[in-house]
Formats: structure tokens, sequence, C-alpha cells
């Protein structure tokens, strides 16, 4: 890598081709320009990839394979895969760096400590399949819903359910705002907005299509995709949940959103970026500047992975130019511990 060349941040999306493909977003600081370069390609799973999540270390993935797959960041290593649930992963996600939530169409929550990836905790309640898990920014608290249309808190402190909101429906998504004051709840084509203080619906923002993901770009302001390749911002303080724009994306239906700071050389404070991915294979990069939500993003780059895109994180790094070379091509992984690295953690009793 030239000393022109500063990567900024790592973008990694999965796929119905059973891939995880990981991306360098690289900086040419002095042409102001960002291009998207391939650093590795991983096939440890044998099923579609569902889910990713990432935090400051680790990189973690689910499949209908019915398995985690884990890698650490920090040291470009592959660690192994988790085994737990009798089914399909469905959501992950990590709290802080000291745990990984995750869920399976099998009903069942587990708590994995990313020290020794134990799984400390298996948590029962729900009937049905869990499709969608959030963990409160305190990480305290999770929320789950529910093929058995049930919304269900759970206490993270002690490992115990906490109670249970029958909503009469088949939720798709759950997620908290940023500063934890509420939460979304996705049916669909609509979202219904809750208040902490009280649980209950104090809002709905009804979008014109299915909803695919819905991502936070500020404490209030969130982004939506769906069945149709536009993506569209919404003002949640606003009385009227009508969009505040939106901007063609994709030619085909948006699947996955990642919101992240501005971790440019010159980073401006106001703007955010914003990475998309889509049935039609493109993984996009945008600039958001939130005090022109109005305006079209600038696309910042883009790649066609040629492959059919399911979910995307993101992870920041703060490297220097020159610090790291990138691989193209597949991925090498390397053995983070003695024995063949890929050691895969039994199940342990419910």
């Amino acid at each position: 890598m030239g000393s022109d060349e500063r990567i900024c941040l790592h973008v990694i999306a999965g796929c119905y081709e059973r891939t995880l493909l990981g991306y360098d977003l690289v900086e040419f600081v002095s042409q102001n320009e960002f291009k998207l370069k391939q650093k590795f390609t991983d096939n440890s799973h044998i099923g579609c990839v569902k889910v990713l999540a990432s935090n400051k270390t680790h990189l973690a993935s689910g499949s209908t394979d019915e398995t985690i797959h884990l890698y650490n960041l920090a040291t470009n290593t592959d660690v192994g895969s988790l085994l737990q649930h009798d089914g399909s992963i469905t959501s992950l996600q990590f709290i802080q760096e000291t745990h990984l939530v995750s869920a399976g169409s099998d009903g069942l929550l587990c708590i994995w400590n990313t020290a020794n990836w134990d799984c400390q905790k298996v948590l029962k309640g729900h009937k049905e399949a869990i499709h969608a898990v959030a963990v409160h920014p305190s990480g305290k608290l999770a929320l789950t819903v529910s093929k058995d249309k049930t919304l269900r808190t759970w206490n993270l402190v002690s490992g115990r359910p906490a109670y249970t909101t029958h909503i009469k429906e088949e939720a798709d998504d759950v997620l908290w705002s940023p500063d934890g004051e509420i939460y979304l709840v996705v049916i669909r084509n609509k979202i219904n907005i809750y208040d902490i203080t009280t649980a209950t619906i104090t809002d709905t923002v009804d979008h014109p299509c299915t909803i695919h993901t819905v991502t936070f770009v500020k404490k209030r302001v969130i982004a939506i995709g769906g069945e149709g390749p536009e993506v569209f911002f919404y003002d949640l303080k606003k009385s009227t949940k009508e969009p505040v724009s939106k901007f063609t994306a994709h030619d085909k239906r948006v699947k996955s959103l990642s919101c992240c700071k501005d971790s440019s050389s010159k980073p401006d404070q106001d703007a955010r970026w914003l990475v998309s991915v889509s049935n039609d294979g493109f993984i996009k990069v945008w600039e958001i500047l939130l005090k022109k939500l109005s305006a079209k993003p600038k696309l910042l780059a883009s790649i066609n992975t040629t492959a059919r895109l399911t979910c995307v994180t993101t992870h920041i790094t703060e490297m220097e130019s020159g610090d790291e070379e990138t691989d193209t091509g597949k991925r090498k992984a390397k053995k983070e511990a003695k024995g063949d690295g890929h050691k895969k953690k039994k199940k342990s009793d419910p």
C-alpha cells in the first residue's frame, strides 16, 4: 500500500452463495477519492450467510447451516465455529467486547463469553423461531421478536426472562435507538415506535413497501431499505411520519444497511457513512450530511461482487497509511491457537 493510501473502513458482506466477502474502503488522500479493495473471501459456511455482527475485535457470521463462525479482526485470524442452535442463525449482536448474543429458528437465545467462547446461558421462552434480537446500549437488557407473535424482554444481568408482550402480529425486526430511550418493532411495511418508560406504542411509520433493513443514522433519524431500490430517511421527531428524503441506491431491493461515522483523513462531524448491499450484487458506500438529509448522498465507492448479497457489517479501523497490506483473492486463515484453528465448541446443556 502506498503512502498516499489509507484504510479507513472494513466492510464485510454475506451472501446466498455461502461466502463472506471482505473489503477495505481505501482513501487516496491527495486525490480525495475512495475505493473498495477486496481483502478476503471465506467459505467456512455450508449454507446461506444470513446475519453478521462485529465489534472492535471480532466478526461473527450466522448461517442456515446452524453454525456461528468467528474471526479476529485485530489479528486477521480464523477463530472457529460455535455450535448450540438446532436451526438457522437468525440474529447476532455483540454486547460491547465481552459477550455475543445469538438467536435462532429453534427459538433459543444464547449468550457467549468472548474470552473463551463458552455458551454461558441458553434462554428459553419463545415457542417458535426468533427473528431478531436487540441489546440495549447499556448491555443490561435485550429484546426479541418471534414467529410466535410476542415481544420478549430479557434481563441480561441475571440471564432470565423479564416480561412478554403479545403484539398480535409476527414482527420481523427490533432495534434500539442509540440513546436507548425508544425501540422500534418492524412488521412487514410498518414500524411501531415504543417508549422505554411505558413500553407502549407512541407512533407508527407506514412505509410504502416491505421493509428489509433499518438502521439509525442519528439519535432520531433512521434509514430504511426494502423491496424497492430506494433508501428512505425518516425523522422520528416529526409529528408526521413521512420520508424526509429518499434516493435510488441500487437496481434491485436493498437487503441490508450499516451506518458509521466518517472516518476519513479529514472527518466531517456532521457526516455519516452509509453502506448498502443489494440483490443486484453491489456494495455501495454513501456519505450522508446530517444537516442536509434532503440532499442526495454522495457515492464514495462501489463494487460489483456478482453475488446475491444478504447482509453487511462495518468496522472502523484506526490504521494509518501503509500499516497493513491487503490480500486480494482467497483468504488464508491463520491459526489463532494450537491445533487446527477451526475447533468447534460443543453444544452445552440448556
